[in-house]
């Protein structure tokens, strides 16, 4: 890692090099070697009144145990309204990470310092084994290590008296049906979208242009094509082609790209993947410790309180703001039921006001899923036509 940011850094002044710092693990590591060869190094953070959302306290602590040129700045929901129209515009197909808020005016602020290049940490969770449901998924793999005489004769038919939905008596019984789900399925089945049924949440005639058979063949395709001999490896593969790749290097990169700045990725350097890809699974998810032999090579470099930490990144508290800041509560209840949007033809008029209900009952998880739904229609009128001036709600 040391090697692979220290190349990273070739050609790159001093004064016009920073680096993203979330307070992670990832970010902090690429700080803390940045600042071996700069002098300060200079490091950049937003952060959140909400202190849920805010991780603040964390990138100030990597800044001083690496005493970086640091700078900050606090985001509003007024700079979310202001930031939204930029990024919809900028994107040529729908792209609803709401994280890219965060991104974006971190690399603004950034260029406003004069930087010019950005080092991101992406892709360490990817490489080795940093992410929550690595964890998660491995409890349920577990339960394929049992013989399959005593899963089948045994467990399965007792779990089958129990009741599907009855508190914590059904809980035995999810466990079995969620563990006997093949991969990469399960992992994926967390998500909102294929944890409902498609005719719950789709128009009949949107279900019947686009099938309800073949939505997984992308990730089934990179899971069985990863030359991998574990499951976990095979899964970790899978993200780096889909979470990265279609998510998060195109959430940075397009929002540096926006502010003005360019990025390079050291921890997706070719031959430090290349190292990782060798790591035995064990390595990386040790027992139920994630990312486990970065957090040994990193032991004596990153602060424990760092280190240790619970993973987080630059999310921002848009869920929230959806409801709570009037200027976006009303652009949601005006895009929302707009007779224009009902008549996409995507999703059915009884899902929609279900999602605002949920939303308003649990913001943090539901609001995501509405932020989804509110940027397809950004999109559509920004690029498709019947608007192009900004839909914000005035």
């Amino acid at each position: 890692m040391r090697s692979a940011v220290h190349r990273h850094l070739d050609g790159c002044g001093q004064e016009t090099t920073g680096c993203y710092l979330s307070g992670g693990t990832d970010s902090s590591s690429v700080v803390a070697f940045t600042s071996e060869r700069h002098k300060p190094a200079r490091s950049f953070s937003i952060a959140f009144e909400e202190s849920t959302f805010s991780e603040i306290d964390f990138a100030k602590t990597t800044a001083a145990a690496f005493h970086t040129d640091h700078s900050e700045r606090f985001l509003a929901p007024q700079d979310a309204s202001a930031a939204i129209d930029k990024i919809i515009a900028y994107y040529d197909e729908p792209f609803a990470n709401s994280s890219a808020i965060g991104s974006y005016y971190c690399a603004l602020l950034a260029r406003d310092k004069g930087v010019r290049t950005l080092l991101a940490g992406d892709g360490g969770d990817e490489l080795f084994g940093g992410n929550e449901r690595y964890a998660t998924d491995k409890v349920f793999a577990l339960y394929q290590l049992l013989p399959a005489w005593l899963r089948r004769r045994v467990i399965e038919p007792l779990v089958s008296l129990l009741p599907q939905d009855g508190g914590k008596l059904s809980l035995p019984r999810k466990y079995v049906r969620r563990a006997n789900i093949p991969n990469p399925r399960r992992i994926l089945s967390y998500g909102f979208f294929l944890s409902m049924r498609p005719e719950e949440i789709f128009e009949d005639g949107f279900l019947q242009q686009v099938g309800t058979q073949d939505w997984l063949i992308v990730p089934d395709e990179h899971f069985r094509r990863a030359r991998a001999k574990s499951e976990f490896n095979r899964i970790l593969y899978l993200d780096v082609k889909m979470t990265l790749a279609d998510n998060d290097l195109r959430k940075v990169s397009g929002t540096a790209e926006l502010a003005g700045v360019k990025v390079r990725y050291p921890l997706l350097d070719d031959r430090l993947a290349e190292l990782s890809g060798r790591i035995p699974a064990v390595l990386k998810l040790k027992g139920f410790e994630k990312r486990y032999i970065f957090k040994q090579a990193m032991k004596d470099i990153l602060p424990k309180k760092i280190l240790y930490k619970k993973k987080h990144g630059f999310g921002v508290p848009l869920a929230e703001w959806l409801l709570q800041e009037p200027r976006m509560r009303e652009l949601v209840s005006d895009l929302m039921h707009d007779p224009s949007t009902r008549q996409r033809g995507y999703f059915r008029a009884g899902f929609v006001e279900r999602l605002m209900n949920l939303h308003r009952l649990q913001p943090n998880f539901y609001g995501e899923i509405v932020w989804y739904l509110v940027a397809l229609e950004l999109w559509h009128r920004k690029h498709l036509g019947q608007s192009r001036e900004p839909v914000h709600a005035t």
